[in-house]
């Protein structure tokens, strides 16, 4: 894992200017196909160009060569790389086909604008506290299976941290077969299936303490716009676009309903690569944007921050609320330049869909991709990621 990482390092900084620009109009091979809007659409991002000098710290020769390299598929199939530091959009690229007036989907990466979401209901007072009990939001519901004790001692916390404890085995079972078909045997997909999807989840049993133990489940996220949708009255899709969207200048996105009627909240999100970036960078001004409070600061510090930890192949991660951080082993192993600072959090899709907030450097990366479903193809995309930390000029030991 090491090794292939440094490779792909030396590899992005080659001088690549002689590859075909062509390879731009590969067609994408994901499974999805969003139309494109019309290319007039306003984007909010464009007011991140401020007159004056440039401030950003990152080396924007270095960034443009990582641009070419992504031509050659070092960081395999990206769609999209945008790098805002400082206010200001250093970087903007697409690839394949993709451009920007093309909504993406942000797969996984929905899940923290659920948080966002979800926070935001908190400060309004919907939503009263994270230690309520899950099963009083869906007393609807009288026939559950395996009621128990652990079972209705789930409360919302559990639901943003990954810690329910219910059985569910997203990470276990690919999301895709063998012939790139989503697989029926991962809970995630018989979960969009399924007729209530709410129910579904609620009748896994419970394996584990709730709170002691991550265990990644789409499930849970999609209980969150459940209990959004209920506590606020209106659905997760239009009180997102009051709510957030809407201040945040973003005027397109799609994001479609369950089975059940439901928001499709832990996956379903789609919008244009620049509108996920500003998602970031609202995240990175502590949830303000043009002088309005949109989420409080509170709530994004706080769903930001380590909550619980795990280990995947030899790795350690850390989860916040909906939100990713590099656990130790990472930030140690000497794949990453030094960090004075260990403030990187992100949101992350399968396929490779992040938005990569570090706050020490005022520096924001987003990426769409297709890059599979495992996590050793969704890591190529964080590769791309990665390598911008080495692209800042006050390297080691300032970083």
């Amino acid at each position: 894992m090491k090794k292939h990482f440094l490779m792909v390092l030396i590899l992005s900084f080659s001088i690549l200017t002689m590859f075909a620009l062509s390879a731009c109009q590969q067609t994408s091979t994901g499974p999805f196909q969003i139309p494109e809007d019309t290319p007039q659409a306003a984007y909010s991002i464009d007011k991140l160009h401020w007159p004056g000098d440039s401030p950003y710290t990152i080396n924007k020769s270095l960034v443009n060569l990582l641009s070419q390299s992504i031509l050659t598929g070092q960081f395999g199939e990206i769609h999209s790389f945008i790098v805002i530091q400082n206010d200001v959009l250093v970087h903007e690229s697409y690839y394949r086909g993709w451009s920007r007036h093309k909504m993406h989907p942000c797969f996984s990466a929905t899940k923290s604008v659920t948080s966002a979401l979800f926070g935001i209901a908190m400060e309004q007072g919907a939503i009263k506290s994270l230690d309520d009990r899950l099963l009083s939001y869906f007393p609807e519901y009288t026939d559950i299976k395996y009621l128990d004790e652990r079972k209705e001692s789930i409360t919302l916390r559990h639901l943003l941290t990954m810690s329910a404890g219910l059985d569910w085995n997203e990470f276990v079972v690919p999301y895709l077969d063998a012939n790139g078909n989503w697989n029926m045997e991962n809970d995630v997909v018989a979960l969009m299936y399924a007729s209530d999807p709410y129910k579904y989840v609620l009748d896994k049993e419970v394996v584990t303490d709730p709170g002691t133990t991550f265990n990644y489940s789409s499930g849970s996220s999609d209980l969150l716009g459940g209990i959004i949708a209920k506590s606020t009255g209106v659905s997760v899709k239009n009180y997102a676009e009051t709510n957030l969207f809407e201040p945040l200048g973003i005027t397109k996105y799609d994001w479609p309903a369950l089975q059940n009627g439901g928001q499709e909240a832990a996956a379903g999100l789609s919008l244009h690569p620049v509108n996920m970036a500003m998602f970031g960078y609202l995240y990175l001004k502590e949830g303000q944007y043009k002088g309005r409070q949109i989420i409080s600061k509170e709530w994004v510090q706080e769903s930001t921050a380590k909550h619980i930890s795990f280990t995947m192949n030899s790795m350690d991660f850390d989860y916040g609320y909906q939100w990713w951080r590099w656990g130790a082993s990472i930030l140690e192993s000497g794949l990453l330049p030094p960090l004075k600072t260990n403030d990187i959090y992100y949101a992350m899709g399968v396929g490779g869909q992040v938005i990569f907030v570090v706050p020490h450097l005022d520096l924001v990366v987003a990426v769409t991709s297709w890059n599979g479903g495992t996590p050793e193809e969704i890591q190529k995309s964080m590769n791309l990621c990665g390598a911008v930390l080495w692209t800042i000029k006050k390297r080691w030991p300032y970083i």
